[in-house]
């Protein structure tokens, strides 16, 4: 599979870095706290996940406002911002609804956007979540 295309989705005056691949039904995929939607695919392991999730469904893959190809900040963004990011990125490709799915620090995310967005997502999955701070 060649490397899909960087795109870009602007979220207020943050321009946030996605990729589409695959075919099937949306899959809106929320990273964990480091990602870099580029340099994914020079990983054996990192590629043969996205291809494996390729050939099942149509994947939307981002990364999140001050990581990787997306842009800066200079002030750590709200957790209801980074919904906002999700919702440019499915609003850029014309997704009116999608299944979820969260890694690590992005399930937090994708828990919120599940609550606050019911209307946009279909599923919800959670990959290696951790509870907050405050329930240790």
């Amino acid at each position: 599979m060649e490397v899909p295309e960087i795109r870009y989705a602007r979220s207020g005056e943050v321009a946030i870095a996605y990729q589409r691949f695959g075919s099937g039904p949306d899959v809106v995929s929320i990273p964990p706290l480091i990602s870099n939607v580029e340099i994914m695919w020079e990983s054996e392991v990192f590629r043969r996940f996205l291809e494996l999730r390729a050939s099942r469904t149509r994947v939307l893959h981002f990364d999140k406002r001050g990581v990787g190809m997306s842009d800066r900040v200079t002030v750590a963004p709200s957790l209801n911002e980074r919904i906002g990011d999700i919702l440019a990125v499915m609003d850029a490709e014309g997704v009116e609804r999608a299944s979820v799915l969260g890694v690590s620090e992005g399930a937090l995310m994708a828990q919120h956007f599940a609550a606050t967005c019911p209307e946009r997502g279909d599923r919800l999955v959670l990959v290696n979540a951790v509870p907050g701070l405050a329930a240790l």
